[in-house]
């Protein structure tokens, strides 16, 4: 009689488990994200291709955009103050639109550029940046670092410089040199000797350290600024905006 209550209290203990359905297992796989479709014409005026294909690059190298061909563009010859024909670039498939003017004013270059929205046909950014000439591939970068942070929210990384150990030579005569350059690997400048001379003068903080970093500096700067006029002459395509020892100032 008790072994039969017992069983009996342990069928309505767990009886309500008994009634409940079966638990269903739910699997939810990472979606298949691909890059937004943008469209980046050549901007006007002064290296206005040039920084357009800059951004390009740099959109393209994030992993997030596509930019597409511009062979397939519709509308052309854009400018920043006007509004583009969104329906042309609908036809594309192009999601977002970056164009601009590029111009020079007392010496300096003024670059102004519209970031759209093409489905919803409304201006996401207009920005305007000012710099010297030779540093228009710095503006691009700042550029693309605007539309980047506009469409995804997060800060851009394209306007930053990468520090690096340069190698020279063969087997058993090898030369490593401390450099930096852009991300995208443009404007290489090689910081080694001088640096290395400076870092030596303040590690001994002695005069004999001070004077072999001066006896260094009037070798070496002097022998820099003619190793690039020779190249400025000999080679029409050398990068006019590569600086001589400090990057984007001297």
């Amino acid at each position: 009689m008790r072994l039969r209550h017992i069983l009996a209290a342990l069928a309505i203990l767990f009886a309500p488990l008994a009634a409940q359905p079966a638990l269903a297992q739910l699997r939810v796989s990472r979606g298949d994200e691909q890059p937004m479709p943008v469209a980046v014409p050549a901007f006007g005026g002064t290296q206005g291709a040039e920084i357009a294909q800059v951004i390009s690059a740099n959109l393209q190298r994030s992993g997030l955009f596509r930019p597409l061909d511009p062979a397939s563009f519709l509308e052309r010859d854009l400018s920043a103050a006007i509004q583009p024909r969104f329906d042309s670039w609908k036809q594309i498939n192009a999601s977002a639109l970056v164009n601009g003017t590029a111009t020079m004013q007392g010496g300096q270059l003024r670059v102004d550029f519209r970031l759209w929205d093409v489905y919803n046909g409304q201006q996401l950014l207009g920005l305007q940046f000012t710099s010297s000439p030779e540093n228009w591939r710095r503006v691009a970068h700042k550029i693309s670092d605007a539309v980047y942070e506009r469409l995804t929210g997060e800060k851009g990384y394209f306007d930053t410089r990468v520090v690096f150990v340069a190698e020279t030579g063969g087997r058993g005569g090898k030369t490593k040199r401390l450099a930096i350059m852009d991300q995208d690997g443009a404007n290489p400048s090689y910081l080694t000797e001088l640096t290395g001379w400076a870092g030596f003068a303040i590690c001994t903080w002695s005069l004999a350290g001070v004077f072999v970093l001066v006896v260094s500096l009037g070798n070496l700067v002097p022998r820099a600024f003619a190793t690039q006029k020779w190249y400025r002459e000999r080679f029409p395509d050398y990068p006019r905006e590569r600086k001589v020892l400090i990057p984007y100032l001297l």
